[in-house]
């Protein structure tokens, strides 16, 4: 029996001296295999660490044999604590293994070696030796380094934006992180480094077009688009249908199954009108029309049939449709029957496509008109434009339209008109009233502002005074400013005299005219290129 409670150097979850304690036991080996010691690895190599770090390895222990292992507390040296040994139990049941654990923490840039040897009661392997190695190595500049914040995201091109993983790795003291670059549907945010928002953000989408799509719709770049409802109800606008129902964003009906003739009757005496089985609806009334054949009764005639042989005399060659049935057909009880045939053929509706045989029925698919024609001018101020949706008439979509006056409602603008679909201008407005004490402008809702302005230059209507200055709108003369006028020197001649202007515009004469005598006349004198004298 062995048995001990002894540890040496450090354990895994912590430097120094670790209490642990290893317990021996009797052994009644009698008739049963001695333990036999197995271990996982001898040589434990720690390769390359930090100095300061701690690495850490096990080693497994195995008994092979039917009697419990005991082993003592491993012994060595230790190398000051580099290395350090921690055993799981010191007791190994038969077929069991515990767990050495190893750990190497270097204390400087050097190459260490050592052997611990772990004693015990195996018949193969008394003495176990470990050798443990390693090389410490001085930090690098990414020692101690954590990675674990990604930068902020950033635009790359206009429409590519680069979003960097949250994990990086170091190299040269540097965190470097991964990262993927995206396509951004409506451009990239410089500000944000981010994709734009979709534009749709706010868009409300509630105008389907037609019944048979749901009447709340997704936006997408801009757009509706609206999903099909095929539990829609709705209406082909078809007479000859019944059920109809909503796929895919169509409506389409069931076409009608004519398969209930009138009764057999009798013309006269001799004559018995049979009605085809199977007739062909109208596309107006949505009654089904059936096609007869008036039967020779030579025997007599009766509802259900010729006295006699019932089809006697008659000629299955009359189809109810050419199209869809063999043209020979068979007489059962008086009556002509006929095959129905597949493949194409057309029901005289020119708004229905790739018609064709359904058990005698001749139908097709309804056209769908969604490609309205583009906007044009119904005036010269006037846009129409057409719907989206349309009708199918005679073969032909016709779409309805709405029309839109052109006028921008600026009165700054002139000449609003349609042109080639699109409403335009001819320009700007221009403001005059030509009046030089105002000041001309345009406003979009008033139209032209004429602002009176005061303090500058203008010309008056005096001609005699045209120099003035404007006094909230309007042109004052300015006085005491020298001017020249005419006055009349006698009846035929005048002359101009120097003057000053007045406040209202007039020359004022600063001094008086030259005058004019008839020597020795006592009375009024008259001068007119000659001097005339009227005494009193």
């Amino acid at each position: 029996m062995r048995s001990s409670c002894r540890v040496q150097g450090w354990g895994v979850l912590g430097w120094g001296l670790l209490a642990l304690s290893a317990a021996g036991c009797d052994q009644d080996a009698l008739g049963l295999t001695p333990p036999f010691l197995t271990a996982s690895a001898e040589t434990i190599d720690f390769g390359e660490r930090t100095v300061g770090s701690i690495e850490e390895r096990t080693v497994f222990v195995i008994n092979k044999g039917q009697v419990p292992l005991t082993l003592d507390v491993p012994t060595g040296d230790t190398l000051n604590g580099v290395f350090g040994i921690l055993v799981d139990s010191y007791t190994v049941q038969p077929n069991k293994d515990v767990v050495i654990a190893l750990a190497f923490r270097p204390a400087d840039p050097f190459t260490y070696t050592t052997t611990i040897t772990v004693t015990n009661n195996s018949t193969n392997r008394p003495e176990l030796f470990l050798t443990l190695k390693g090389q410490g190595v001085r930090a690098g500049p990414c020692d101690g380094v954590v990675c674990r914040t990604s930068p902020p995201p950033t635009c790359v091109s206009e429409t590519t934006t680069r979003r960097y993983e949250p994990i990086g790795t170091c190299e040269e003291g540097r965190c470097v992180h991964p990262y993927q670059d995206n396509e951004c549907q409506y451009g990239c945010d410089d500000a944000s480094g981010a994709c734009r928002a979709d534009p749709c953000v706010g868009m409300s989408c509630t105008t389907p077009p037609n019944n048979c799509y749901f009447a709340n719709g997704t936006c997408e770049n801009g757009a509706c688009r609206f999903d099909v409802n095929n539990a829609g109800v709705c209406d082909d606008g078809q007479a000859c249908t019944t059920a109809d129902r909503c796929t895919e964003g169509t409506c389409v009906g069931t076409p009608t199954t004519c398969t209930t003739p009138p009764a057999n009757l009798c013309v006269d005496a001799n004559t018995r009108r049979v009605f085809n089985p199977t007739g062909n609806c109208n596309s107006t009334s949505g009654a089904c029309d059936y096609a007869s054949q008036d039967q020779f009764c030579q025997f007599g005639c009766t509802p259900d049939g010729c006295v006699g042989d019932p089809c006697a005399g008659i000629v299955c060659n009359t189809p109810p449709n050419g199209q869809c049935y063999n043209g020979t057909g068979t007489c059962t009880n008086g009556v002509c029957s006929y095959t129905t045939v597949a493949g194409n053929c057309d029901d005289g509706d020119p708004c229905t496509l790739a018609d064709s045989c359904n058990n005698g029925t001749c139908g097709g698919t309804a056209m769908v008109c969604n490609t309205p024609p583009a906007p044009d001018c119904v005036a010269s101020n006037e846009r129409r434009v057409y719907n989206a949706a349309g009708t199918c008439s005679q073969g032909q979509c016709l779409y309805g339209s709405s029309s839109v006056i052109c006028n921008d409602n600026n009165q700054c603008t002139t000449g609003d008109r349609c042109e080639s679909g699109a409403c335009v201008t001819s320009g700007a407005l221009a403001c005059n009233d030509g009046n030089a004490c105002t000041s001309d402008s345009c406003d979009p809702i008033a139209g032209c502002v004429y602002n009176a302005t005061s303090g500058n230059a203008c010309t008056t209507n005096s001609g005699d005074c045209p120099a003035g200055t404007c006094s909230g709108g309007s042109c004052l003369p300015t006085p005491n400013v020298t001017c020249v006028t005419e006055i009349d020197l006698d009846l035929c001649q005048d002359i101009e005299v120097a003057g000053i202007c007045s406040g209202s515009g007039e020359c004022v004469v600063s001094q008086a005219p030259p005058g004019f005598t008839c020597p020795g006349c006592n009375g009024i004198c008259i001068q007119c290129f000659i001097q005339i004298c009227i005494p009193f």
